[in-house]
């Protein structure tokens, strides 16, 4: 009796891991099908309706499979789409939910992406301070360091402000030439 239990167990975790990795499979390919059809012509915005969808699918697969490299890419490109249709407190959620994926190429841009869009998107400059100095305090050399020292450096400026700011140092900078 023994002998005829072991292989009906054995037969059993082979159809559970054999069901674990269909759905995850099919997601992935019903994901790059609907990222076919809703980046097929560059130059349109993408539908809002076919974004949301393919947001949900990339959300979805990321909930389901937490622990698979692809769920940071995934919730990566949920939080670009998300900001590209006009809805960046939700791109704000799925760049965030990003940073539980420590070792993602993409994690420190992410956390960048939460600065640029607070500060660009939401008029948030309180919040695009804290992810900006976060990302410092995290990142200080990372090659988008630079960028994030600039943008604090004019967080909350107008446009016009920087344009008198820049005038002024390249008059300063004139003079200090000429000086010599």
């Amino acid at each position: 009796m023994n002998k005829m239990f072991r292989p009906s167990i054995l037969g059993l975790l082979v159809m559970f891991v054999a069901s674990c990795v269909k759905p995850q499979q099919s997601m992935q390919a019903q994901i790059s099908d609907m990222e076919k059809v809703l980046f097929s012509d560059v130059s349109k915005i993408p539908n809002p309706a076919a974004a949301d969808s393919m947001i949900k699918m990339y959300v979805s697969y990321a909930d389901q499979f937490q622990d698979d490299t692809l769920s940071p890419e995934y919730l990566f490109r949920a939080g670009d789409i998300a900001n590209g249709i006009g809805k960046p407190k939700d791109a704000l959620g799925y760049f965030g939910r990003v940073q539980r994926y420590p070792n993602y190429k993409k994690t420190p841009t992410a956390l960048f992406l939460q600065g640029f869009v607070s500060e660009n998107s939401l008029a948030d400059v309180n919040g695009a301070r804290r992810y900006y100095l976060k990302f410092l305090a995290q990142y200080p050399n990372h090659k988008l360091a630079n960028d994030v020292k600039n943008s604090l450096e004019n967080l909350g400026k107008t446009p016009e402000e920087m344009i008198r700011e820049f005038e002024a140092r390249s008059k300063n900078n004139l003079d200090s030439v000429q000086l010599k």
